[in-house]
């Protein structure tokens, strides 16, 4: 019989991001966008990020400095005739993000349009 093996500690850790959120929709109105999406099944789900370009397809920027914890969010910063793409990202508890959720866009038209 051979001596014992050096002893090996492992601390387990998280490193999985958990599922990106789905069907994310924005409604648009001549002050601001309105979004919602349906959650990300993660049971150690901390809360989710926002984000807005101008462009389709990258340009995003977060606009949620911490964690938003609801389904839902209102863009204020929005101007008239422009069109704006929203993504959402489902962030764990050790601070994994997802990949983003499909793209939802919204164009801002004055109300007689």
């Amino acid at each position: 019989e051979s001596a014992d093996s050096v002893v090996v500690s492992v601390t387990p850790r998280d490193v999985f991001p958990p599922p990106a959120p789905t069907r994310l929709v924005a409604i648009a109105s001549p002050a601001r966008v309105d979004l919602t999406w349906d959650a990300s099944p993660a049971a150690d789900l901390a809360g989710y990020y926002v984000y807005r370009s101008e462009q389709a397809g990258g340009g995003y920027l977060r606009l949620t400095p911490a964690l938003h914890l609801a389904q839902s969010f209102t863009d204020t910063g929005v101007e008239l005739g422009k069109t704006y793409y929203y993504v959402v990202t489902a962030v764990d508890t050790e601070g994994n993000e997802s990949p983003p959720s499909e793209p939802a866009t919204a164009t801002l038209q004055s109300p007689q349009e």
